[in-house]
């Protein structure tokens, strides 16, 4: 059986995986959202302003897309996930370069670590899973 601090080492290296994969999806998510919204109100609030209709159903769409899109994005709030992914992740690396620059025989140390992923891991549920 590997020792405590191998085991350790290995969960936080997979969640170090996890959240940074998690991070780029929330960051190109936000990015999308946030910038296809800011050109479909635009369009919207241009062919509103000048009441010229070149395509009516094209109007519809764009308004239930911005109307459902801000909706979207602010229930989700990718923004701040993409946040606060990425500093997990910080949090959680700076924690592994500890763990393998420690002395890996004392118990009580292995115990620290643990318990400080531990607290990293509830953060990172409390502030981004909602």
């Amino acid at each position: 059986m590997p020792p405590m601090s191998e085991d350790l080492k290995k969960s936080i290296s997979a969640y170090i995986h996890a959240w940074h994969k998690m991070s780029i999806v929330y960051a190109w998510f936000s990015i999308f959202m946030r910038s296809s919204l800011i050109v479909a109100s635009a369009l919207v609030a241009a062919r509103l302003g000048t009441g010229k209709f070149l395509c009516e159903t094209a109007l519809a769409i764009l308004s239930i897309y911005v109307a459902a899109g801000t909706g979207l994005e602010a229930w989700l709030k990718p923004r701040e996930k993409w946040k606060g992914f990425m500093t997990d992740c910080e949090n959680a690396e700076d924690l592994l370069m500890q763990l393998q620059n420690s002395d890996t025989s004392d118990p009580k140390k292995i115990d620290d670590f643990r318990t400080e992923f531990q607290r990293i891991v509830a953060t990172h549920r409390e502030k981004n899973v909602f």
